[in-house]
């Protein structure tokens, strides 16, 4: 564990404000959760994905699906990949994020490049879902393929896309 050398006093409601250092270097935005955890005589704040509660049956879903489309699933929270690729880094890049913060569906069917980590570019033609609930964002379902999105592609995603919200509400 690094020491930061910072020390705060709990107010009298029991508060404690995290330092905008600490914030920033943890991407921690307002109103975003934290889970609290306790270590022996430790307490461990932790940035709290409410994507993880989904992240399995989602992934479940993705395999039955990924069998009746050419393309390929990625599904990330609001900044990790956490199926569909194999690579090392799973960070977000801030491109992606920028267009994921925009909380719109992007079909695109040309061949444009597609930059979801810092190491993973890719020319291609994609889809990104992004998964909103009680109008939080989530994260997202990116379906990127190298052949044409069809309709019939896309009702395909639809219906998947359907399954996962039904899920997250």
């Amino acid at each position: 564990m690094k020491s930061t050398g910072i020390i705060r006093k709990i107010d009298e409601l029991g508060r404690i404000v995290i330092p905008k250092e600490i914030r920033k270097t943890l991407n921690i935005k307002e109103s975003e959760d934290l889970e609290i955890f306790i270590e022996e005589d430790k307490i461990i704040l932790k940035k709290y994905y409410r994507m993880n509660n989904f992240k399995d049956k989602t992934i479940k879903f993705i395999e039955i699906f990924k069998n009746y489309v050419s393309g390929t699933f990625i599904l990330t929270d609001r900044e990790n990949v956490l199926y569909g690729i194999t690579d090392d880094d799973k960070k977000l890049s801030i491109k992606y994020l920028n267009t994921l913060n925009e909380r719109k569906k992007i079909l695109n069917n040309e061949n444009i490049q597609l930059e979801i980590t810092n190491t993973l570019k890719k020319v291609t033609k994609y889809i990104i879902f992004p998964l909103i609930s009680d109008t939080d964002l989530l994260g997202s379902l990116l379906y990127i393929s190298n052949e044409k999105i069809t309709d019939n592609d896309i009702i395909i995603l639809n219906i998947l896309l359907t399954l996962i919200k039904y899920e997250m509400d």
